[in-house]
């Protein structure tokens, strides 16, 4: 192969001939989101097993602390002097 041979190759090509291929963004995001969803699902089952609370005592906790986290910010805005 000469030189002029090379120059007129597309990149395509030349990546070919060089055992080199370019990977499609699609191809590369779908893999990725794959790997991103098994993750979840992983996670998810993991959770479950191992969870030491039945979901109504999770829930109740949680509002719980939303309860306390509301009061506490409205005896913040209560005290802080605002617009002055």
């Amino acid at each position: 192969m000469k030189l002029e041979d090379v120059k007129d190759l597309s990149k395509e090509k030349l990546l070919g001939l060089m055992g080199v291929r370019r990977k499609s963004v699609a191809r590369t995001w779908l893999g990725a989101s794959g790997l991103v969803g098994a993750g979840l699902l992983v996670g998810a089952g993991l959770a479950l097993i191992l969870a030491p609370h039945t979901g109504r005592e999770v829930r109740e906790t949680i509002a719980h602390s939303l309860r306390k986290m509301r009061r506490r910010s409205s005896v913040a805005a209560a005290v802080l002097p605002f617009g002055h």
